[in-house]
């Protein structure tokens, strides 16, 4: 495997598992529809959300597209998306199922839907793997294990640039391990990373749940792991 060490990110809403606050509580409830693509009323929606919204029920994978079209010149990581850009869903832990729930693939085809790329399913996991969400800090998938559990089904012309698209990050394993097997295939091309929301363990660095940051994933080859900033 050789790939980059360091991989440019950008989230949209952040959540936070210990915060007692009322924007914690409501951090924890979007994190669940997102994971889940649940639909939900608009008129249960906080107003700055609502605004965006001119149905009735709205899916979350709508939502994120549609607010990250929205404010696209003032979204820190707006430029990372375009008509050019190639918009690869992260697969989920476990091995596809026909019918099976993939928000990522929802998220990246609405994304495609408002302009912002164009959604190719370029990875594919080849072995099921630990899911990061139902595992301790310590025992969570490596980038290096995320990258041997997954595939690339190659094109026939290598994208100009591509981002990888997932619902949730934590720490940004799975979106290394999927970005060194990415520039294996094609290492010529830019990648970099979006996710509709990041986990903040600590109460004390949670500002809000809507709270676009562009960041960056770093690996650590001394310990196989990667830290993610912000």
């Amino acid at each position: 495997m050789k790939g980059p060490f360091r991989l440019e990110y950008g989230s949209l809403f952040s959540y936070c598992p210990r915060s007692t606050s009322q924007a914690g509580r409501f951090s924890r409830g979007l994190m669940y529809v997102i994971k889940n693509e649940l639909p939900v009323e608009t008129r249960l929606l906080p107003p700055e959300l609502a605004a965006v919204v001119t149905l009735r029920y709205v899916l979350p994978s709508q939502l994120i597209a549609t607010l990250v079209s929205r404010n696209l010149q003032s979204l820190p990581f707006g430029e990372f998306f375009g008509k050019d850009v190639t918009l690869v869903p992260v697969p989920r832990a476990s091995l596809l199922q026909r019918d099976a729930l993939w928000p990522s693939l929802n998220i990246a085809r609405a994304l495609e839907k408002e302009g912002l790329g164009k959604c190719e399913p370029l990875l594919k996991r080849i072995g099921a793997i630990r899911r990061s969400s139902l595992a301790p800090a310590e025992k969570r998938p490596t980038p290096l294990e995320h990258y041997e559990s997954m595939l690339v089904e190659k094109t026939l012309v290598a994208p100009a640039s591509i981002v990888l698209v997932d619902d949730i990050v934590t720490r940004g394993h799975t979106f290394l391990g999927a970005t060194w097997r990415l520039h294996e295939a094609f290492p010529e091309t830019k990648i970099v990373a979006f996710a509709a929301m990041r986990t903040i363990s600590k109460e004390k660095e949670f500002k809000d749940w809507m709270n676009p940051r562009r960041g960056f994933i770093q690996y650590r080859p001394e310990k196989g792991d990667a830290l993610r900033r912000p």
